[in-house]
């Protein structure tokens, strides 16, 4: 069963030669999902979660569009970088 669709790969030799064969469609991050990140990274480090420390973290990730910042730029592939760097500099 294919789920291809008409996206940037419809007409890519990587689809004629069968070597994909099914998209999976996924959307950006909202900030509610990555604090859902923040929150599990620390747990996994023995932190504290609070709100405060868990918006904290959220508050230097990037986002967009800029005015709006709704969607988070890097998803949680930057949350425990920035978790760890607030730590070592007792920001949290």
């Amino acid at each position: 069963m294919s789920f291809c669709g008409t996206g940037g790969l419809w007409h890519s030799s990587l689809i004629d030669r069968n070597l994909i064969t099914a998209f999976v469609p996924f959307l950006p991050m909202e900030r509610k999902h990555v604090k859902l990140c923040i929150e599990d990274d620390l747990r996994y480090k023995n932190r504290e979660v609070t709100e405060h420390v868990v918006n904290q973290v959220a508050d230097v990730l990037p986002y967009y569009p800029p005015n709006v910042k709704l969607f988070a730029a890097s998803g949680c592939k930057r949350v425990s970088q920035k978790v760890d760097l607030m730590l070592d500099n007792d920001e949290l």
